[in-house]
């Protein structure tokens, strides 16, 4: 009995003396100090719910599974295998423009003639890979920032290598064999963005214009059969119509990013902090600032934005938001999301501005591309549909519903009210075709072409003279 009441005296004591205020306050403070960087990282995340993934992942990864026979990524591997170590580095663009235009080859490209003679069975077994139906590099569950990047610069140098010989065989006045290998460079550009993120598909839309320029120049020529350019249209409508969606390949960035926190935080992290830290101290850096998960949610939520956007025509899609620095969004309102987790446009702003925000988004610059890609696309169809009606009647026509009859005229992508590309008969031997560009303006296609200098995207059809 007298035991434990000397113990409940001794509990009172040491009560009273942690209670004392030069005792119990620096007790206080040393426990706010261990307690304050874990509140800091906590009000961060509750700053920026979770909206969870904002598409069916294991819906998309299934549908995204290549058979083996069917993957033409076996095909081009070899193909690159094949290959001299480097990459040629020759000027492809004067190559072909001097090709195109009769001109005398330069040094330069004589000997990038003999490169492409040279390097034939490679370019052989590359073009066997595009006769396949898809292309992966693998399994998306596993897909990170460094597994899921395409070989960019020998798909570059293979469609490079596959145009000279279309324009080598024209010029030896084998048309069905041009053809051919125009087909090859079109169905390139096609498979390396299947399954891929936005940078395989801004690399396949620049292929694409380059073998579209190319052919569109190259078709002014009577000498070419009607029945070769009908094969063309109607391998070419098919290679367009297949061609994936770009939330498809957005898609697969966000899973190649979800992927990829371990990659962040070693890569991302030195590239994006100013200060002088030790690389001790990056990962207590990161921790207490909630990153990268605070980055990987802002990314969900920018995701959910763009995603139901991106697919939709132009004239259809919700308006920019947002100042310069920020992500690109669309305005797009919370009432539109099923998903109540989901911030609104400027909510989403504001958390990629604060100045708390240590991770630093790379905005979306593929809209502009897109919308150039499906004019490069239309504009192809078109002037094939042309040539083919000139061969038919020896001129061209007075209207493109001429030419498309019971289908529609293709929209021009760049036009605010959705109108149809435009087009005008100059004579019976020369037409133009051209969109409103970037601008949103008609300028009624009296400077067309591709360049920054010029107003309206377009080109000219039948006569020859200096394009773009």
């Amino acid at each position: 009995m007298n035991l434990d009441k000397s113990n409940q005296n001794r509990s009172k004591r040491w009560g009273i003396i942690l209670l004392h205020p030069k005792i119990a306050l620096p007790i206080l403070f040393l426990l706010i100090l261990l307690i304050a960087p874990f509140a800091y990282r906590i009000h961060h995340l509750t700053s920026i719910p979770d909206p969870g993934d904002p598409f069916d992942v294991e819906a998309f990864i299934k549908s995204s599974e290549v058979d083996d026979t069917d993957n033409a990524y076996f095909d081009f591997q070899n193909a690159v295998s094949l290959m001299p170590s480097e990459l040629s580095g020759y000027d492809w663009d004067k190559f072909h423009e001097e090709l195109l235009t009769g001109s005398k080859l330069s040094a330069e490209s004589q000997d990038a003639l003999k490169y492409v003679k040279r390097n034939k069975p490679a370019i052989l077994a590359w073009k066997k890979g595009t006769t396949k139906a898809d292309y992966s590099q693998g399994d998306l569950k596993e897909a990170n920032m460094l597994t899921v990047m395409l070989n960019v610069g020998y798909s570059i140098e293979f469609v490079c290598l596959s145009n000279s010989l279309a324009l080598l065989a024209w010029q030896d006045g084998d048309y069905e064999k041009s053809a051919d290998w125009y087909l090859v460079s079109f169905q390139s550009s096609r498979l390396i963005q299947q399954h891929g993120p936005p940078m395989s598909r801004l690399v396949s839309q620049s292929l694409y214009s380059a073998s579209a320029s190319n052919l569109i120049r190259q078709i002014h020529d009577m000498n070419i059969p009607q029945n070769v350019l009908e094969n063309l249209l109607k391998e070419i409508t098919g290679i367009n119509k297949a061609t994936p969606l770009l939330s498809d390949c957005l898609k697969v960035e966000y899973l190649t990013l979800m992927n990829s926190k371990d990659m962040l935080l070693s890569e991302e992290a030195f590239r994006n902090i100013s200060y002088d830290l030790f690389p001790s101290q990056i990962s207590w850096y990161f921790y207490l600032h909630a990153e990268p998960d605070l980055y990987l949610r802002l990314n969900k939520q920018w995701f959910g934005n763009v995603l139901p956007e991106v697919d939709r025509p132009r004239v259809d899609r919700s308006v920019f938001v947002g100042n310069p620095e920020s992500p690109l969004l669309f305005n797009s309102t919370v009432k539109k999301q099923q998903n109540r987790k989901q911030m609104s446009p400027a909510e989403i702003d504001r958390a990629w501005n604060r100045p708390s925000c240590v991770m630093h988004f790379r905005s979306l610059q593929s809209i502009n591309a897109e919308d150039r890609y499906r004019f490069y696309q239309r504009l192809l169809v078109t002037a094939l549909k042309l040539e083919i009606y000139r061969r038919q009647h020896k001129r061209y026509p007075s209207s493109l519903k001429d030419v498309f009859k019971k289908d529609a005229v293709p929209v021009d992508p760049f036009d605010p009210k959705g109108e149809p590309i435009k087009y005008a008969r100059d004579s019976n031997a020369s037409c133009r075709i051209w969109s409103n560009g970037p601008d949103a303006t008609d300028n009624g296609g009296t400077a067309i072409g591709f360049t920054n200098f010029e107003t309206d995207y377009g080109y000219y059809l039948g006569k020859k003279i200096e394009q773009p």
